[in-house]
């Protein structure tokens, strides 16, 4: 850029005005909280797409209303695969996720789940994704398996938040394996 760009002469008046010092120090850190202002300039600006086999971050995901400040949009994203629960279970696999990553810091956790069951990840403002559920498939008429669509689903959806890792749950939910696997996260 010249000393003759339009941008770098308006920084440059907009340097010398009264009060700038203050007002960069109260603005620029409430645009960076502003998610959907975060979000926006992602979507304008980003030229890194996620790449899979490294499971680069998604800044497009939050941490949740747990996890708050700088850094954690570079958290892993923890895809957790919760099928055949009941609405019970998945409340209680919420909090315990949640409950886990108060205590590590270390992810972003990503639910999966084969019911709408959003209340109890809107709790925290986890980010949920929603498949067919197995015994509906046939219903759909489609002519491939439902083992097919869930590979296919499960694929775009690590592309678009960049999941580092996926964790199943079982189904009679919340077990000791489970609480292991949360708390090895790196």
């Amino acid at each position: 850029m010249s000393d003759l760009d339009p941008l770098r002469r308006a920084a440059r008046v907009a340097r010398k005005v009264p009060g700038y010092p203050r007002l960069r120090r109260a603005l620029v850190p409430a645009l960076r909280r502003n998610k959907a202002l975060r979000t926006v300039a992602h979507r304008i600006w980003a030229v890194r797409r996620t790449n899979r086999r490294q499971g680069a971050p998604s800044s497009d995901i939050t941490a949740g209303s747990l996890l708050d400040g700088v850094g954690t949009e570079s958290l892993p994203v923890v895809g957790v695969i919760a099928f055949d629960l009941t609405p019970d279970q998945v409340r209680e696999l919420v909090d315990v996720v949640a409950e886990e990553q108060l205590l590590t810091a270390s992810f972003r956790p990503l639910f999966v789940l084969d019911q709408p069951a959003f209340a109890a990840t809107r709790r925290y403002s986890y980010v949920a994704e929603l498949v067919v559920p197995a015994d509906g498939w046939e219903a759909y008429g489609a002519a491939e398996g439902w083992g097919d669509y869930l590979a296919q689903r499960l694929s775009s959806i690590q592309d678009v938040f960049g999941v580092a890792t996926w964790i199943r749950v079982p189904a009679d939910g919340v077990d000791t394996v489970l609480l292991a696997q949360l708390r090895a996260l790196p």
